[in-house]
């Protein structure tokens, strides 16, 4: 590896691949158990809102903090468009 090669991005390539494998096998554990969610989210408007801090943080987190934070406060708001009981007008990507 070059200097230059080791400069690319701000995350270590190694950490960069294992993060990736992760959100890999996120996006296959959701699709597969996608059958087993709600359709319908049940939170309250500002309920995921409530989950964040008020204002931005002044450093970043780290990638396995993120995704934490996406399964803890942002799915529990989604709508599952590609649940197979899901009888919406768009279509669903997730086939």
């Amino acid at each position: 590896m070059t200097d230059r090669d080791a400069m690319l991005g701000d995350v270590p390539h190694d950490e960069m691949r294992d993060a990736l494998h992760r959100m890999a096998d996120w996006v296959a554990d959701y699709r597969e158990g996608l059958r087993d969610r709600a359709i319908m989210p049940a939170v309250r408007p500002g309920d995921i809102a409530a989950g964040f801090p008020a204002h931005m943080p002044e450093h970043g987190a780290s990638l396995a903090t993120l995704m934490a934070s996406l399964d803890a406060h942002v799915m529990p708001g989604v709508l599952h468009w590609g649940h197979p009981a899901f009888l919406g007008y768009f279509g669903s990507t997730s086939n």
